[in-house]
């Protein structure tokens, strides 16, 4: 059965790791083995260097861009996407910015099945990689959890957006409860701001600014002395984040909040601080998918679109511009 719904950095030095048919096929037993090199083409074969189409850097990265939106993402790092970028503009918290915690990362909920840190075979260890059509496709698995992930990226030109799917594939041979997870990380400057459905879980540190129907954080006035963070129920589907003209759209299916995984929220958000140094860092922006459950060899799959804008020099990034929430929601629809 499919379901389908609308941290530490890894040291190792080594390249990319060839992707064995025999392994991706493992990893995905409903899934046929990936042709080798010598086998023939694909049927959708993508011209080499079309707009959009993963490229192989010399790191063992792959480069997705189409009209000035650029996306990195580094299979040997957790499959993490490193950089999301628009005109040279990086959204995201690089890893420039922190060696361990940054760009956008994938966990399965609830975060109580691992305690913490994130089991690294899916957050921070390589990820076999291989190319379908102008798709990126990147499997890895967690034998302790019985859990297999997959993550496909595909970059639309045309519409100037990243389309990401994460599939969870139960590889035990019991039946469990799982929903999907994605965190983009962001510099501790800029504005956050989701349609809300009610008031924060009680479970929350991080106070935020609650005017139904939008719920704002904005980074600079946080001046907890310890790291926060907020859980909550959305609505609409979107999560947004502004800074320096550039807005980031995170667009998926609203997930009710009966389906929420326990202890969790459809949406969270947590702001870092640096005991060491007195420091914000970054602020996480995350969502959450539906808590289902998995029988021994299903799957559930969950989707989610970026969008990256430019914002108008008319429209002020602060708390409670509404002229902002129609930007965001014109961009969507």
């Amino acid at each position: 059965m499919d379901v389908q719904s609308r941290a530490p950095e890894y040291r190792g030095t080594s390249g990319l790791p060839a992707v064995d048919p025999k392994t991706l096929a493992a990893l995905d037993p409903h899934a046929s083995a990936a042709p080798s090199a010598s086998a023939s083409a694909p049927s959708n074969p993508v011209p080499p260097g079309a707009a959009g189409t993963p490229t192989l850097q010399a790191d063992g990265s792959y480069l997705l861009s189409a009209g000035g939106l650029e996306l990195l993402v580094d299979p040997k790092r957790g499959g993490r996407a490193l950089r999301l970028s628009l005109d040279g503009k990086n959204v995201l918290a690089g890893p420039e910015l922190l060696p361990d915690t940054y760009g956008a990362a994938f966990w399965p909920s609830p975060q109580s099945d691992w305690t913490w840190p994130p089991p690294p075979e899916i957050d921070a260890k390589p990820y076999a990689a291989e190319l379908e059509g102008s798709v990126l496709v990147l499997k890895s698995q967690s034998s302790a959890l019985g859990l297999s992930v997959s993550k496909r990226y595909r970059l639309d030109g045309a519409r100037r957006s990243v389309d990401v799917s994460y599939t969870l594939l139960n590889t035990s041979q019991q039946a469990r409860r799982v929903a999907p997870w994605e965190i983009h990380r962001v510099p501790a400057v800029g504005l956050s701001f989701y349609p809300s459905a009610g008031k924060l879980y009680p479970q929350s540190t991080l106070k935020l600014d609650t005017a139904p129907p939008i719920t704002w954080f904005a980074h600079e006035q946080n001046r907890e002395p310890r790291s926060v963070k907020a859980f909550a129920d959305g609505a609409e589907g979107w999560l947004a984040y502004a800074r320096e003209g550039l807005l980031l759209i995170k667009s998926f299916a609203d997930t009710p909040a009966a389906q929420r995984a326990p202890g969790q929220g459809e949406i969270e958000i947590y702001a870092d601080y640096d005991v060491a140094t007195k420091q914000h860092r970054y602020v996480e922006l995350a969502e959450q998918g539906p808590y289902v459950e998995l029988a021994p060899g299903s799957s559930s799959t969950w989707s989610v679109r970026w969008l990256v804008r430019k914002l108008p020099p008319g429209i002020a990034v602060k708390p409670g511009n509404q002229q902002l929430v129609g930007f965001v929601r014109g961009v969507i629809q």
